[in-house]
C-alpha cells in the first residue's frame, strides 16, 4: 500500500492522485467515524476531512 508522506485532505485530491493512493484512500473511508460538515465526505480518522464531525454527534 503506497501511502502519502502527509495526511492529506480527502476533497483535495486530484484524480491521478486518487488512482495512485488508491489502497491507502480505500483504508481511510472504510468504516467510517467521521463526516465533514462541508463536503460530507466521510472517514475512519478527522485528519483527512475539512471540517470533521464524529458520525452520530449531533
Amino acid at each position: 500500500m503506497h501511502m502519502p508522506k502527509k495526511e492529506k485532505h480527502l476533497c483535495k485530491y486530484e484524480k491521478k492522485e486518487i488512482t495512485n493512493n488508491l489502497d491507502y484512500l480505500l483504508s481511510i473511508i472504510r468504516s467510517p467515524l467521521y463526516m465533514c460538515e462541508k463536503c460530507i465526505r466521510t472517514a475512519n480518522t478527522d485528519l483527512v476531512l475539512c471540517k470533521p464531525c464524529l458520525i452520530g454527534s449531533k
